[in-house]
């Protein structure tokens, strides 16, 4: 949970990236002053919770927006991809509370409503089975690609079983 409290916070980006040597190689980018800054990707706070009344201020072409009440979970981090104009790698961990197993995807959106990536609910995530009561399985944990123009809002929403509707996640991200 230490990424609740700093995005930037390498160590704990580490344990929940995909990536096994990215705390290495981050330290190596950073160290040279290559890639993008973490200054690039900022933290702008919860986007929840929202209740059913609030979700039709949040849009996502091509889905309803139901309230964050009915679904937990988190937009831990967003971070450029290097040699990709606009592109970033985003991480969290979802859990829709009207099923009963962990939900299958998460959509990247932006504050137009636009979808400008996906991901697959399929990662470890034992801190927060530890963590939060409600959530039953291990792999409750995402990550996500997409295109995000610099100033864009970003947020995450976590896509019901029958893939109509969408709930929005914790945080939001805007690029600079």
């Amino acid at each position: 949970m230490a990424l609740l409290q700093d995005p930037t916070n390498v160590e704990a980006r580490t344990k929940i990236v995909a990536f096994p040597n990215f705390g290495e190689a981050h330290k190596f980018m950073q160290s040279h002053h290559l890639g993008i800054a973490d200054s690039e990707i900022m933290p702008i706070g919860s986007v929840g919770p929202t209740d059913s009344s609030d979700a039709p201020r949040l849009r996502v072409n091509g889905f309803q927006v139901i309230g964050s009440n009915r679904c937990l979970g988190y937009l831990d981090a967003v971070t450029p991809e290097l040699g990709w104009k606009n592109r970033v790698v985003a991480v969290g961990w979802a859990w829709n509370l009207d099923s009963v197993g962990r939900p299958l995807r998460v959509i990247l959106v932006l504050e137009d409503g636009t979808v400008v990536g996906s991901g697959e609910v399929s990662l470890k995530r034992p801190d927060v089975q530890r963590g939060v009561s409600q959530v039953t399985d291990l792999n409750s944990g995402w990550m996500a690609e997409g295109y995000v123009p610099r100033g864009s809002l970003l947020r995450a929403f976590v896509v019901s079983d029958n893939s109509t509707m969408v709930c929005p996640l914790s945080n939001e991200f805007r690029r600079p």
